[in-house]
């Protein structure tokens, strides 16, 4: 095969994951953005002195919630922020794979580690309940 081809190869792999990537990563930036802006509004708006305990457990379970949402998101976006050296590592392996048996580049995935998988979801879904527990928080008080 031609030293070219591998090259080729490799770059438009390289733009589709990437792409791929920004968008999704892109998704948690803003989801992290969300989160910690209502969380600073929460935080700083809240007044003290509430007459109904359940007001005090649900506006705490929100607060509690939303900070580990961010703690989730920040956890996802790290593992995105490894992401690239992951896919590089493959793809020199494929393409080296590739030229010692002289064929051409078959295609491959570099999937997520098992502990994003479970952070994307776990971050959504905490973002979801602290949504709700915000809204029985406002009927409450």
């Amino acid at each position: 095969m031609d030293k070219n081809y591998y090259y080729r190869v490799s770059k438009e792999n390289e733009a589709y994951m990437k792409k791929s990537q920004d968008s999704q990563e892109q998704f948690f930036r803003q989801m992290l953005l969300v989160c910690s802006t209502i969380l600073g509004i929460l935080v700083s708006l809240h007044q003290i002195p509430s007459e109904v305990r359940y007001s005090r457990v649900v506006f705490l379970a929100a607060v509690a919630l939303l900070a580990a949402s961010i703690l989730a998101v920040s956890i996802v976006l790290y593992d995105y922020s490894k992401m690239p050296i992951r896919i590089w590592k493959a793809y020199q392996d494929k393409i080296e794979e590739a030229r010692t048996e002289n064929r051409t580049v078959r295609p491959f995935l570099v999937k997520h580690l098992r502990r994003t998988l479970f952070f994307q979801r776990t971050a959504c879904l905490l973002m979801a309940l602290s949504l709700v527990s915000l809204v029985v928080y406002a009927f409450v008080s």
